[in-house]
């Protein structure tokens, strides 16, 4: 009946009030005109009961127990009462609503009582056999009450569900608002904070190699220019979406200018615009436009095509966009690419493969020292690096770092993590670059698959943000370090050096982290027994390499000598089973030493 709409409402309220006169009248033959006189006070009122519900409720009990009273057509004054109960008890709060029944009880019996107790009452003579408030009481009372009540529960059921219904909207409401705020965040993590970690990455590179490389450094600025130009239209995009789509949704007018953006990152694009375009709704030609621009930003970002076909048709109330890439780009930096399996017959791949860079020949000049606190050994070849990114602009930033590095060499490249695991089994690197966030296997997983390899290599976790639910996940899958990709040139060459010589790396941040999560950690979720056999002095020195202390540091914080910490740290090792000091960090937490 609450979906009747309100004009029928209305109408149903007035036929029902228009009604219980005849009803009356017809109930009590023998004074139709008290009858009728005394329906159109309890009956008519009820045309307004959705508007003044209290009030009604008050005219209706009061002339009703008059004719209760005076034996005129109980049964009708019942139905009347139950009906302007209804509304007080559907909109008023609790205790409003149960005064209102308490009243139309209390009405309706006191008429009963009345037409049984007071003498002359009731005025009109009751028929024989039939069933009233005066001839027979008790019944007709319990029937009166059960009615009534039924009619308040009615409309306290009614509320309750209208309540739960608009919980379950505003439920649904917040967690949509939840829902667009992780999507937001998401498109914020991966166009601003990928494009800034591009950015710095490209930026360091070019200060880095400013003196040594100056054409490589002027390459570097040049990738810097393009990729703030295609972040900042990205962030408008994702900005687009918080404001007025009327005022900042981008239209077809704009794809020239994508275009030509496009074309300046080095892909062909041909562009097939039907006339007439003009006559598209915005809102249309706002969702054309992205679906466009987000086509792009993928064969930019994975497929490498050399060029692109995009056409745009109109037809009867469909607008057509097809977007179609061809051919294969030449790899960054001038390397000819080796096609990975599957790739043929121009299929799109994700996975940059590169031509494996020979091993020098034993007795090579070593590495330079380098400026780590951790402390770098020199080494007789050069270190072999596996980068393993998404962004090929990110990659081709730290394959120049890398191979302009002396000791250094890049001998492939992988877009996804299945590419990662397949190139580190083909190439044997010394050290995995590895991001988390990419296509097909996250790194995390790709992580776990390459440290199971024979001769695996050392995996170096290099991402964006150091968020908690990575960083316990990357160690525990046999990541031998963690840092972020703002690290600056030297120490990322550092931490390279530092990984593949054996040793454990974790950026600051990182292990501060780490420690406040296990501190949060209850006792019985922490593995007992792991120390057994580890000696007092050992603990101290697996607790403050928990805390991230090099071993400079270690030795001043217990004054102990250089070898005498690297004895205490081998024997770790051998009793903990830990191939590395990363193994050992995560160790120290499981047993609660993060804590103290």
């Amino acid at each position: 009946m609450e979906r009747l709409g309100p004009r029928r409402l209305v109408a149903f309220d007035a036929l029902a009030a228009v009604a219980l006169v005849p009803l009356a009248v017809f109930r009590t033959p023998a004074a139709p005109v008290l009858a009728g006189g005394l329906a159109v006070l309890f009956g008519l009122p009820l045309a307004l009961r959705r508007r003044w519900p209290l009030p009604v409720l008050t005219v209706v009990v009061v002339a009703g127990a008059v004719a209760v009273a005076v034996g005129v057509a109980g049964d009708a004054v019942v139905f009347a009462v139950a009906l302007a109960l209804y509304p007080p008890a559907l909109c008023a709060p609790t205790r409003r609503a149960g005064a209102a029944l308490v009243g139309a009880l209390a009405g309706v019996t006191a008429g009963g009582v009345s037409a049984t107790a007071v003498p002359g009452l009731p005025v009109v003579p009751i028929r024989p056999g039939e069933e009233s408030f005066a001839a027979t009481p008790v019944p007709v009372l319990l029937y009166a009450a059960t009615v009534i009540a039924g009619s308040w529960a009615l409309g306290r059921a009614v509320r309750a569900r209208r309540q739960h219904a608009a919980q379950l909207a505003e439920l649904r409401a917040d967690r949509a608002v939840a829902e667009e705020r992780l999507r937001i965040a998401r498109d914020i993590h991966d166009v601003v904070g990928h494009s800034l970690s591009v950015i710095a990455m490209r930026a360091a590179v070019a200060n880095h190699l400013a003196d040594s490389h100056p054409g490589q450094g002027r390459d570097a600025l040049a990738a810097i220019e393009r990729v703030s130009r295609a972040a900042l239209d990205d962030v408008r995009v994702v900005l687009g979406a918080l404001r007025d789509p009327v005022d900042t949704a981008p239209s077809f007018a704009e794809l020239d200018r994508l275009m030509a953006d496009v074309r300046l990152a080095g892909v062909a694009v041909d562009l097939e615009v039907a006339p007439d375009l003009s006559r598209v709704p915005a809102a249309v030609q706002a969702s054309a436009y992205r679906i466009v621009q987000e086509a792009l930003t993928n064969v930019l970002r994975h497929a490498g095509p050399t060029r692109c076909r995009i056409a745009v048709a109109i037809g009867p109330g469909v607008l057509t966009v097809a977007v179609v890439a061809t051919g294969r780009r030449g790899v960054p930096w001038g390397r000819p690419a080796t096609a990975c399996g599957g790739c043929a017959n121009g299929r799109r791949c994700t996975a940059a493969a590169w031509r494996p860079a020979p091993r020098p020949a034993a007795g090579s000049p070593s590495v330079p020292g380098c400026r780590s606190p951790w402390g770098c050994p020199t080494m007789s070849e050069p270190v072999r690096v596996l980068l393993a990114d998404d962004e090929a602009l990110l990659r081709g930033a730290l394959r120049l770092l890398v191979d302009a590095t002396p000791g250094m060499t890049v001998v492939a490249e992988a877009g996804t993590g299945r590419a990662a695991v397949e190139l580190a089994r083909a190439y044997a690197p010394d050290v995995v670059l590895m991001d988390i966030r990419m296509p097909e296997l996250d790194g995390i997983a790709a992580t776990e698959q390459v440290t199971a390899l024979r001769d695996a290599p050392r995996v170096l976790i290099l991402t964006t943000f150091d968020l908690d639910e990575y960083v316990y996940r990357a160690l525990r899958a046999g990541a031998s370090g963690f840092l972020l990709k703002d690290t600056p040139p030297v120490r990322l060459l550092d931490a390279i050096r530092v990984v593949a010589a054996g040793e454990a790396l974790l950026a600051p941040s990182v292990t501060r982290r780490l420690i406040a999560e296990f501190t949060r950690l209850p006792a019985a979720r922490r593995v007992s027994g792991r120390l057994d056999g580890v000696t007092r002095r050992e603990r101290e020195v697996l607790t403050l390499i928990t805390r991230g202390m090099s071993n400079a540091e270690i030795e001043r914080h217990l004054h102990l000598s250089r070898g005498t910490v690297k004895t205490h740290i081998g024997r770790l090792l051998t009793k903990l089973a830990a191939r590395d000091r990363a193994q050992l960090v995560i160790a120290g937490y499981e047993s609660g030493l993060a804590g103290r």
